[in-house]
């Protein structure tokens, strides 16, 4: 109440919520898990055998990761001259310890077993095997969900998310397709989850 710029302070809050969020997502993905008669824990193929293989590959696909999460951030940026939020305001020390500890786990693990773990192998099987249909199809949702962050919605804001979540999300998927498991896949992603937040706090704060 009182702010002089609603939307800027919340877009600073949104991974905070966003850990409610990756909570909210693992409610209907246990339920539906258990419908079929599997476990979450099914959906990404993890298995003791070859665990360190696993993460040292997960360790590579940071790289590939935070180049193509920050090089989209950047060039929204350079194409649509917009300064994120977060390089102008700063949170609590609660709520940035919660944002670097424990969202990057929450939003690694809810969001690449639901997108992952269980849409893309359905979405396939609906479509019939059209690779190419289940990674648009796949982008369009990330793309979408990533635009409800509260950045006010303007068109920039929009199409940047778009535009920037194609190739991650085209790499996306053909990890999976290449590994048939989440572990590297889900390593990369919290390291790069990791470094985001990192940057955004303290270099660009």
């Amino acid at each position: 109440p009182g702010s002089e710029d609603p939307w800027t302070e919340a877009y600073l809050w949104w991974r905070v919520y966003g850990v409610l969020v990756g909570l909210g997502c693992l409610i209907p993905l246990f339920y539906l898990t258990r419908r079929e008669g599997i476990r979450i824990l099914d959906l990404g193929n993890y298995s003791r055998k070859g665990w360190l293989r696993d993460v040292l590959i997960g360790v590579g696909l940071f790289i590939p990761f935070i180049l193509l999460g920050m090089g989209g951030i950047v060039g929204g940026m350079a194409l649509f001259q917009y300064t994120p939020p977060e390089a102008t305001t700063h949170l609590p020390t609660w709520a940035t310890l919660l944002t670097i500890i424990i969202w990057p786990i929450i939003w690694t693990f809810s969001e690449d077993n639901t997108y992952m773990g269980y849409s893309l192998p359905r979405v396939e099987a609906l479509v019939g095997g059209r690779k190419w249909l289940v990674m648009v199809i796949i982008w369009l949702f990330l793309s979408l969900q990533h635009i409800f962050t509260p950045t006010g919605l303007v068109w920039q804001t929009v199409v940047s998310w778009f535009v920037a979540l194609f190739p991650f999300t085209a790499l996306y998927c053909w990890l999976w397709w290449r590994f048939d498991r989440l572990l590297p896949i889900m390593i990369g992603h919290f390291l790069a989850d990791i470094v985001s937040v990192l940057l955004a706090l303290f270099l660009l704060g």
